[in-house]
């Protein structure tokens, strides 16, 4: 090798090197682009996941007592296979394995729209039925606190009707925002019913006197829904009705009566009172009693008037509802995807 050939080798080292160089550089930062990729994309399937998880947690909570307490055995079937598919995409998020995880709570979703619709459109015959069967005898109270609660009760179910709609109408692949929709509905038929319940209640009130209804706790207001919408509501002849009522608004005076001694140590007048109040309850059960012996329809519309005003509170009759049920057991192993996913890392 000649010496000028030796020296044009030695000047074109540097320029290998270099080529070698940027060619290195280029691979690694494909090697970290796809590992940035890939991390990104994790990253979005976990948000996804995480989001529909807390979104199906609010929509179980807005159906559950519907289905509860007045779901048929598929619906039932349906709502526990939805359970399922959501404590499934749990146990895959806490597993990392985002993906099937999003793909089990789409499914639960799926499964959720199908309830929702058939449980908002039986909540709102329902409510229709109620304020129906409460109209006439609202109008008749001539009553304005009463006529003004039943014409709310109306409007509220009306607008739950149009959300109904609305959710109906969005993309089907949407399922989160249908929800969500959905949820408005109930929510409006829900206090529709509540506002029907106030309307019957007030009109059991002798004209002049301050309702103390709106005061109440849930389960004194439960318990007036008892006392009095089935009487008041045309089930019973009218002079029955009010015979029951006006006992109980005689109950309503006399314990408040009993308060007012109380509070300012007039305990033997107190004493008298409550003696006279025991006596007029055990009169008031015995008329209720006979009503439901006499008319059969008359148990059956208070059960079922109470079962309805605690569906509008979100409440069953029973302390544990259908979604605590299954969540105490699952029984996942119907599923059939869920053995192939305990097989997953």
């Amino acid at each position: 090798m000649t010496s000028d050939a030796a020296r044009k080798m030695k000047r074109g080292k540097p320029y290998i090197a270099a080529a070698l160089g940027v060619i290195a550089a280029v691979c690694m930062a494909g090697a970290l682009h796809a590992q940035r990729t890939r991390s990104s994309l994790s990253a979005g399937e976990q948000r996804s996941a995480e989001k529909g998880l807390k979104d199906n947690r609010y929509f179980f909570y807005f159906i559950d007592s519907s289905i509860s307490n007045g779901g048929t055995d598929e619906e039932k079937k349906i709502f526990r296979e939805a359970v399922q598919r959501d404590i499934i995409a749990q146990l895959l998020y806490m597993k990392f394995l985002f993906s099937d995880s999003f793909q089990e709570i789409r499914k639960s979703q799926e499964l959720l729209i199908s309830l929702y619709r058939t449980s908002l459109k039986r909540d709102i015959n329902d409510t229709t039925m109620i304020l129906n069967r409460f109209a006439q005898n609202v109008i008749k109270s001539d009553t304005a606190s009463a006529r003004n609660y039943l014409r709310l009760g109306y409007r509220e179910m009306s607008s739950g009707r149009i959300r109904l709609g609305m959710a109906d109408n969005y993309r089907e692949s949407l399922y989160s925002m249908r929800l969500y929709e959905y949820v408005a509905a109930i929510k409006k038929v829900h206090q529709g019913k509540r506002f029907a319940f106030f309307s019957i209640l007030e009109s059991t009130l002798p004209v002049g006197e301050a309702s103390e209804f709106g005061y109440m706790n849930y389960k004194e207001l439960h318990r007036a829904v008892g006392e009095r919408a089935a009487a008041a509501s045309g089930i019973v002849p009218p002079d029955e009705g009010a015979g029951l009522i006006a006992r109980l608004n005689r109950l309503d005076g006399l314990n408040r009566k009993r308060l007012y001694y109380e509070r300012r140590k007039r305990n033997e007048k107190a004493g008298e009172i409550a003696a006279e109040i025991e006596g007029l309850k055990k009169e008031i059960r015995e008329i209720d009693e006979g009503l439901a012996l006499k008319y059969g329809e008359y148990k059956e519309k208070k059960e079922l008037y109470m079962l309805f005003h605690a569906d509008s509170y979100y409440r069953t009759p029973e302390d544990k509802t259908l979604f605590d049920t299954i969540w105490e057991d699952p029984r996942l192993q119907e599923i059939k995807d869920f053995g192939e996913y305990l097989k997953k890392q």
